[in-house]
């Protein structure tokens, strides 16, 4: 289980209030939220820092969330990251 000291959650979903939602949520409880909102500024906000934990949204404009998935994985920066996926259908 991942400790609140110090580590990092990327965020990305396409959806503003859950993105808001979320990083209040996880930022009161002691974690460095980054969000973005599609999966081109996914891509920069992961080259650009090292995160302790991906939350993926699944439906984004303009790429999907198992898409950036199996991205990172191959990616040789985290491939090991734990990933949470989110989505709003069911």
């Amino acid at each position: 289980m991942l400790s609140s000291v110090s580590k990092s959650i990327l965020l990305v979903d396409d959806d503003q209030e859950i993105r808001e939602l979320l990083d209040t949520y996880l930022s009161r409880a002691g974690f460095q939220v980054r969000t973005v909102g599609d999966g081109a500024g996914f891509r920069q906000a992961f080259n650009e820092a090292s995160s302790d934990l991906l939350i993926l949204d699944v439906m984004l404009p303009d790429e999907d969330g198992f898409s950036l998935c199996k991205w990172v994985r191959q990616h040789p920066r985290q491939p090991h990251v734990p990933i949470i996926m989110l989505t709003a259908s069911s």
